[in-house]
């Protein structure tokens, strides 16, 4: 290898593959190397050496990294990358299930801000180590851990010792999990137990896949019998399976299955030494050039061997975070979906571990071709109570527009393919799967010990798609209903009796999904078309260029690309065109693009066809032949009904010729096959719907085709030149059509045009102006790829209209200043935005209307980011490249707008200043961002902000907000011009003492220039730090409670002061005994210098109020005498009213002169420099 003549060889090899494994920075300075390194000079040799050991020294972390991730099993397997393995393992098998975990995390998810999610990620971290630790002392091989749930491996040893290991091991996690039995939370009081079941067996151990992507998959009767033994187990208990139980009778002490723990300190903490899972480093000093390429060669062959394993997402972000070398947390809307395939093991254990392999590796790369296709990640492979799992998910690491139907078309698409595979093997009885798919807000992350970590998915999501897997039966595909109402325009599906579901009240409303739902169409208009009078002046004119006139007798057509952001109401508008048209007695084909449709050829436009045949999902495919026979009759293209029937995946004529109704046949398949050959078998696939009888006129022109005589079976390349001329025969179709009479076409959502559909559509706009057709397509950007096109791009909406748009969501007659502006500030001109802010508002309470008047009227209250929103957002963000994206994190944190020099201090030491730079400018042409001075940006849309800063986990945002206060300290340490951006940012940090100082000196600095609502939020931050210094708290209630009493809410004040004197304020005590307003309270408090004179004119006041005149008034008189400073004036006033003897007055109007001098006294301020200490 260290032969000169190599390099160029060796170097051009290995450079390709180092690019997934190293940092951009650091790949770059690889390409810099001159290609032939022999060539270099003397000179430049150790520095090229050097340049290799660098990628090293970033390899062999991540190796070490790639291990913690994997079971012991997988290490010493020591994997091929692309090799698949497969084999039949003996043991012993731990299954440990949490009870309790499904309560916690209810109660953690519903905290909000991502706090539970953190506090949860912590639990499962303290878990995760308490359960570890014993594992490995007792030998144990940790296959799986999710948070709920573990699966431990001891490989068979003889005279049954890994029962007995496995059966120690099972008692000493019971008695590390004892402390979580009840703990405290600053939520409450949460309880997390554990049962076990231990059973020995035989278990299929297979590794499929590619040199990019692979995994483990251990199952079988073993972890069969260990699950089910589990299920007889309660808390704290564990129980044996029967092979386990016949050799573990001799050594434990059991009742039946179960196990009694009467070992004491005879279990002990271990049995073997504690296995570091180290592997040997690189020795990387002084080597040279030849010697550096061979390190380099067997730390990247190291890494290469494990990271197939890792998705490729999770992969770039260990990577990328090279400082760390960790998945950072975070909240995410993500679809899950849980696949439940069951049979496999079958095939290893009754015919050979080879087979099961073969199934196994067909079977994986498919779903991963379907998955990867579907913008989805394969998180997870692990054993199920029966088969196993494969947890794919949708929107993380990536987000997606169109993330739920990713998901259910990749169920479809898995189901399709498994029967394929049953057919491919002639597998009897068949592999089976069933799904569950739901959506939600998930938190991603790791959790982790010293030797083992495992990446994480959870939230109620999560468990609510598994438990609808475990509903399903055998073929199904169950959504819950808030995934359904999001699919339902997409697909088809079957309604099933209600459920009930661990952890949710009441009974869940599930669908089964069978297929994609054909022929789209565009719903009237629910509510008036607002502000497009341009738009629609413009298309009004080109349809009536369809028609003749009697000066113009041809008929003129043109193509319009309706463009911009999602939401901004470009269906809508279509809705009116379609409207105008059919007024104008004009055809209208609508073709939908759907985001799982990019892989299928021709989609929308077949989607079109069935429009314009007016079929659905209750017609049977025979039925729909005849329809499409007898419609392509009418336009003499009978020799294009064969084309047209294969696309839209209809039974061939001869095919029902044997059938004693004509409704018989397969449906039409749901998905585009992958190859040919399974376009082939597709066609036997799935069961008919009930068949419905055809009409007279349909019946005889079936029985006319019946008689035709049966054409041979079709060969690979009939159906291959079937596929290239369909999209003529489309063209002639429309062609014909508009021969006939004008027509409108209208395609949606051309982002997601397939690849056949694009020429398809280029070829028709080529001759759009020699055809009577009016062409509209949408899409989110104008585009300069298509020709003969004229742009209509569709501005943002202005607020007048955003508030007439709210008023219709809401049903208000008019929206009080407060919520309007809300409203309009956050939706940035999107009347998609606005709804959805609507129902936000509305399902949070936070809006009240006024049934009198009409009016809705904001409680002040905040609702969360709506998922739909997030998901939309965080689409875009994830569009960036990984760097740019952390710096768009960064300054997320630092708020709406922030300060280019802030960032670059954010961003240290993990981005250098170029790397920023780029960024920003970046993220500019991409409209994120908009530079308002050169040292300054603020995000162009404020959801966009708040979408990626919800996105991030708790502890990271608390430490990037105690980073950046700390910065602006440090840059001022006397000024108090950012006080209150200083205070904000250590609230939302964990620096509790500086953020408690920081934050009570802002509410009073707030207070003093009538910024009340600010104080008080400033206060309420303040006394929500549980560690806070008391005397802050107490300053902080007492702040509160002031700042009520300046907005002359007296009673809910003194109501405040109360708890502001629980926790120490003597100051307090007497502001709520002079708001409180009764006699015997002000004889009996002890009231401080400032607040005495306050205290006897309150005491005169109510004296005169009881008609004690005189005495009132020589108690004012005694007051004034002693009294200093501001109250003076306000009882020279009402020791004048007394001698006059006027009418005193309200006691308010005492509290009023005393909130406006009394609680307004500027408070002194607090030096900057505190803050270091």
């Amino acid at each position: 290898m260290s032969q000169p003549q190599n390099y160029p060889l060796i170097w051009s090899a290995l450079l390709p593959r180092l690019a997934r494994f190293l940092p951009a920075n650091l790949f770059n300075g690889l390409r810099a190397l001159p290609p032939d390194l022999a060539q270099a000079d003397d000179d430049q040799q150790p520095a090229i050496a050097a340049e290799l050991l660098k990628a090293v020294r970033a390899l062999d972390p991540l190796h070490r990294v790639l291990i913690q991730y994997m079971p012991r099993y997988l290490l010493e397997r020591n994997p091929e990358p692309g090799r698949p393995h497969g084999e039949l393992l003996a043991g012993s098998f731990i299954f440990a299930d949490v009870t309790g975990f499904t309560a916690l995390t209810e109660l953690l998810a519903r905290q909000g801000q991502g706090r539970g999610h953190e506090a949860m990620n912590q639990i499962m971290n303290s878990l995760f180590s308490a359960v570890l630790d014993p594992l490995i002392a007792s030998g144990g091989d940790l296959l799986v851990f999710v948070g709920d749930a573990a699966l431990v491996y001891f490989p068979q040893k003889a005279r049954g010792e890994d029962v007995l290991q496995a059966t120690r091991a099972a008692l000493r996690m019971e008695r590390a999990i004892t402390p979580f039995a009840s703990f405290e939370t600053e939520f409450g009081r949460c309880s997390l137990t554990m049962s076990a079941g231990v059973e020995r067996g035989l278990v299929y151990a297979g590794i499929a896949g590619d040199s990019r992507r692979m995994e483990l998959l251990i199952s079988g009767p073993g972890i069969f019998g260990a699950t089910a033994a589990e299920k007889e187990a309660e808390p704290g208990q564990v129980r044996l399976g029967e092979q386990a139980r016949a050799i573990a009778a001799a050594h434990f002490t059991l009742n039946g299955s179960l196990v009694i723990d009467d070992w004491g300190d005879a279990l002990g903490d271990y049995e073997i030494s504690l296995p570091t899972r180290r592997s040997g480093g690189s020795t990387v000093l002084g080597l040279t050039v030849a010697e550096a390429l061979e390190t380099l060669e067997i730390t990247l062959q190291r890494v290469e061997r494990l990271a197939p394993f890792l998705p490729e997402d999770m992969l770039a972000r260990l990577v990328n975070t090279e400082r760390q070398r960790g998945l950072p947390p975070e909240l995410r809307p993500v679809a899950v979906q849980f696949v439940n395939l069951v049979g496999l093991e079958r095939l290893a254990t009754e015919h050979s571990p080879e087979l099961a392999t073969r199934v196994f590796q067909r079977f994986f790369m498919r779903a991963q071709e379907i998955v990867n296709q579907h913008e989805g990640v394969i998180s997870q492979v692990d054993a199920w109570s029966e088969g196993f799992i494969l947890v794919n998910t949708f929107g993380t690491p990536r987000a997606h527009e169109g993330t739920t139907s990713y998901a259910v078309s990749a169920a479809l698409q898995l189901s399709r393919a498994l029967d394929q595979i049953n057919r491919e093997f002639q597998l009897d009885p068949p592999l089976s799967q069933c799904s569950g798919i739901t959506y939600g807000l998930i938190f991603t992350g790791e959790i982790g010990a010293k030797y083992r970590r495992e990446s994480v998915i959870a939230g109620p999501a999560v468990n609510r798609a598994a438990r609808l897997m475990s509903k399903a039966q055998p073929g199904q595909i169950i959504l819950d209903f808030d995934i359904w109402a999001k699919a339902q325009s997409a697909f088809v599906g079957d309604p099933l009796p209600p459920v009930t579901l661990k952890g949710i009240d009441g009974p869940v409303v599930i669908v089964n999904v069978r297929e994609i739902r054909r022929g789209t169409r565009l719903q009237p208009l629910a509510r008036p078309l607002l502000n497009r009078e341009a738009e629609t002046s413009q298309l009004a004119q080109a349809l009536d260029n369809l028609l003749p006139a009697s000066t113009t007798p041809a008929k003129k057509g043109s193509a319009w690309l309706v463009s911009g952001e999602t939401g901004l109401g470009k269906t809508t508008l279509m809705s009116h065109l379609a409207e105008m048209a059919r007024q104008r007695g004009l055809t209208v084909l609508v073709g939908g693009c759907q985001p799982h449709g990019k892989h299928i050829p021709l989609l929308p436009w077949t989607d079109m066809l069935t429009g314009w045949l007016d079929l659905d999902e209750h017609h049977d495919p025979g039925l729909q032949r005849v329809r499409l026979a007898e419609a392509l009759d009418s336009l003499g293209l009978t020799a294009s009904e064969k084309v047209l029937a294969n696309l839209l995946g209809l039974p061939a004529m001869d095919s029902l010729k044997d059938s004693s109704s004509p409704a018989v046949g397969p449906p039409a398949p749901t998905m585009p096959p992958p190859s040919l050959l399974s376009l082939l078998s597709a066609k036997t696939q799935a069961s008919p719907p009930t068949p419905q009888p055809a009409p007279s006129s349909l019946q005889n022109l079936l029985q006319s085709r019946l008689v035709e005589p049966r054409r041979p079976e079709k060969s690979m390349w009939t159906w291959l030149e079937e596929r290239v001329s369909g999209p003529h025969a489309l063209l002639e179709w429309l062609k014909k059509l508009a021969g006939r009479e004008p027509v409108v076409v209208i395609l949606e959502d051309i982002d997601w045009l397939d690849h056949d559909s694009t020429v398809l559509l280029h070829t028709l706009l080529r001759q759009i102006t020699r055809l009577p057709i009016l062409l509209a397509f949408t899409g989110r950007e104008a585009s300069a790829a298509f020709s003969h096109v004229t742009p209509l791009p569709l501005d943002k909406l202005p607020p007048s209209v955003l508030v007439e748009v709210a008023q219709r969501t809401l049903g208000a007659g008019k929206l009080d200043e407060a919520l309007a502006q809300w409203i309009c500030g956050r939706a940035g001109g999107n009347p998609l935005y606005v709804v959805e802010l609507c129902e936000a508002l509305r399902q949070a309470d936070a809006v009240l209307l006024d049934r009198q008047s009409g009016e809705a009227r904001w409680t002040g209250r905040f609702p969360a980011l709506p998922l739909s929103l997030h998901g939309l957002l965080l689409a875009r963000l994830d569009e960036l490249p990984l760097p740019h994206q952390e710096v768009l994190k960064r300054a997320a944190v630092l708020g709406q707008v922030f300060e280019v020099d802030s960032l670059m201090k954010l961003c240290r030491p993990n981005l250098s200043e170029v790397e920023v730079g780029a960024a920003l400018e970046a993220a500019s042409q991409a409209s994120f961002l908009n530079a308002v001075q050169a040292t300054r940006y603020q995000f162009n849309h404020p959801l966009l902000q708040e979408a990626i800063y919800t996105t991030l986990g708790f502890s990271q945002r608390q430490r990037w907000h105690t980073k950046i206060a700390d910065g602006l300290v440090e840059s001022q340490p006397e000024a108090e011009q950012n006080l209150e951006l200083i205070a904000y940012h250590y609230i939302q940090g964990a620096a509790s003492e500086k953020a408690a100082r920081f934050g009570r000196r802002a509410g009073d600095k707030a207070r003093e220039r009538g910024a009340y609502a600010g104080a008080a939020e400033y206060y309420a931050g303040v006394l929500g730090l549980a560690h806070a210094p008391l005397t802050e708290r107490a300053a902080a209630a007492e702040g509160r409670a002031d700042v009520l009493a300046l907005q002359g809410d007296y009673q809910a004040a003194a109501v405040a002061y109360s708890q502001a004197v629980e926790l120490g304020s003597v100051e307090a005590r007497g502001k709520q005994a002079i708001l409180t307003g009764q006699l015997e309270g002000l004889v009996q408090t002890e009231f401080t210098p400032m607040l005495r004179g306050w205290a006897e004119g309150a005491r005169a006041w109510l004296l005169a109020q009881q008609g004690q005149s005189e005495a009132a008034a020589k108690l004012a008189q005694a007051a004034l005498t002693a009294a200093e400073g501001t109250v003076r004036p306000a009882l020279e006033t009402l020791l004048q009213t007394l001698k006059t003897r006027e009418p005193i007055g309200l006691y308010e109007e005492w509290l009023a002169q005393f909130a406006q001098t009394a609680l307004s006294q500027p408070v002194p301020p607090v030096s900057l420099n505190l803050a270091k200490t």
